[in-house]
């Protein structure tokens, strides 16, 4: 079975993945796409829920604890998301 991974086509990557993440180091260009994959995740699940920390940590069905810690990594205030 030939599975093709969302991020991939043959002619290469796609979507928001840059060229500038290619020419990297593997562990910076990794750290790179997990921070923003990250950030575009916890804004969209606080927007879905209103900025409601403790129901988005169920929605992504991760302990509230563990959503604060990212929200404080990337430095985003959920009052200000919605």
């Amino acid at each position: 079975m030939n599975v093709i991974l969302p991020l991939v086509k043959k002619e290469g990557l796609s979507g928001d993945i840059g060229d500038e993440l290619l020419s990297q180091p593997y562990k910076d260009a990794r750290r790179k796409a997990l921070d923003a994959f990250n950030v575009k995740y916890i804004t969209n699940v606080l927007n879905k829920n209103s900025g409601n920390v403790t129901n988005a940590a169920k929605e992504s069905e991760i302990e509230r604890q563990y959503l604060q810690r990212m929200l404080k990594r990337y430095n985003i205030k959920s009052k200000d998301i919605f």
